[in-house]
């Protein structure tokens, strides 16, 4: 069963990159470019995939090639509340990408514990 790690670019994901690598686990890094981070988050991404490896996916959600530009052609605007956006274009890239059965990590601070869910994407018919 193939290892994931779903990596933002922040000091989460980077402490579980490297704690994973440091504990000789084989994974598979992937970023997915929304094209809508801080200019800052890609400074640092591509100064990180220089060193390590790191998957970059680039969604296309119905045509739109970034979060922006979606919400320019359809006249929409991200919520915090249902968080359509996160499922469109980071979640559902993903699952996509990933080889199943497989199992997929995600560092969260301590201070958001209560986003992370242990689930089994065949309960989810996926």
């Amino acid at each position: 069963m193939k290892n994931y790690l779903s990596f933002g670019g922040g000091v989460n994901s980077v402490a579980m990159y490297l704690l994973l690598k440091d504990q000789g686990v084989d994974f598979e890094a992937v970023f997915v470019d929304h094209g809508t981070d801080w200019p800052e988050t890609y400074k640092y991404v591509d100064m990180f995939k220089e060193k390590y490896p790191l998957t970059v996916l680039k969604p296309n959600v119905q045509g739109s090639k970034s979060l922006y530009e979606h919400c320019w052609n359809y006249y929409m605007v991200p919520s915090f509340k249902n968080r359509w956006c996160t499922d469109k274009f980071k979640r559902t890239p993903l699952l996509k990408y990933h080889k199943k059965p497989c199992f997929v990590m995600i560092g969260f601070d301590w201070g958001e514990r209560h986003r992370a869910k242990i689930f089994s994407l065949l309960s989810q018919g996926i």
